[in-house]
């Protein structure tokens, strides 16, 4: 067949990609499904040799198919960048609902979030109908989910901000970093305004490095996992503890006795 990436076949395949990743395939595992090579699936996917056998086997493994595809770039959703006042108060309203936004975010199905939550079915349910009404996702044919908010969403700081405070944030308060299981790195320095603004947008950059690291290692990895939680953080360091400490002759920066041995 001649090639196809002419008319609309860009954003069929453009969609087709979206859909086998949100039923759970790496270009890997769809390939290896299909029982072709990597290389020949990428072809297809780019529109060279693609007929319309292959999209419908593509489709099918992708639990859609070509005109339920065809709707959807007809009836195109654009990503949000930042929630209604109204919505952003309902999902922090229910710390379980934001987790469950959170993975969908990052990709997660309603199969892969039962087998990876501790939670009844049910329970989940309900969370997906009420995330649908708050128009956060499309609930889609086959049991699929669409997320209508881009990855990069700005959060209100009284909202999803306070909803850190009260459950994040005390996990790394409480975190004894004298352990040997706590995995951590820090560094102190200094820099000016410029610099500062280059380490924000490094970290910025390792937030979403850290996304792709969790998608490849879900997609591609069958040893156990476990849930984590990150925390990319940089703050002016505050001197007036240690100034107090040195004025003081030695008394140590939480008012102790460094002579004192530690309990």
């Amino acid at each position: 067949m001649a090639d196809t990436r002419t008319g609309h076949m860009p954003a069929v395949l453009a969609e087709l990609r979206r859909q086998l990743r949100g039923a759970g395939y790496t270009i890997k595992a769809a390939a290896q499904a299909l029982g072709v090579a990597e290389a020949t699936l990428k072809r297809w996917l780019a529109g060279h040799g693609m007929t319309v056998d292959k999209l419908d086997d593509l489709c099918l493994l992708a639990d859609t198919s070509l005109p339920e595809i065809i709707r959807l770039i007809d009836q195109p959703v654009r990503l949000k960048s930042q929630l209604t006042l109204a919505q952003e108060t309902a999902l922090v309203s229910d710390p379980f609902m934001t987790l469950m936004f959170f993975a969908i975010l990052g990709g997660w199905s309603p199969e892969e979030l039962l087998a990876n939550v501790d939670m009844p079915e049910a329970e989940i349910e309900q969370r997906l109908s009420r995330l649908e009404r708050l128009a956060l996702i499309d609930r889609l044919p086959g049991g699929r989910i669409r997320c209508r908010i881009d990855r990069k969403v700005r959060w209100r700081r009284h909202l999803m901000g306070a909803q850190f405070e009260r459950y994040v944030k005390r996990q790394f308060v409480e975190l004894d970093y004298s352990s040997s299981q706590v995995f951590y790195q820090g560094e102190i320095i200094r820099l000016s305004l410029s610099g500062y603004s280059r380490l924000a947008e490094l970290i910025e950059r390792v937030r979403v490095d850290t996304r792709a690291i969790e998608d490849e290692d879900r997609h591609n990895t069958r040893l156990e996992s476990n849930w984590y939680v990150t925390l990319f953080a940089v703050r002016e360091l505050d001197l007036s503890r240690l100034r107090a400490y040195v004025v003081s002759g030695g008394v140590n920066m939480m008012g102790d006795d460094p002579q004192t041995p530690a309990p």
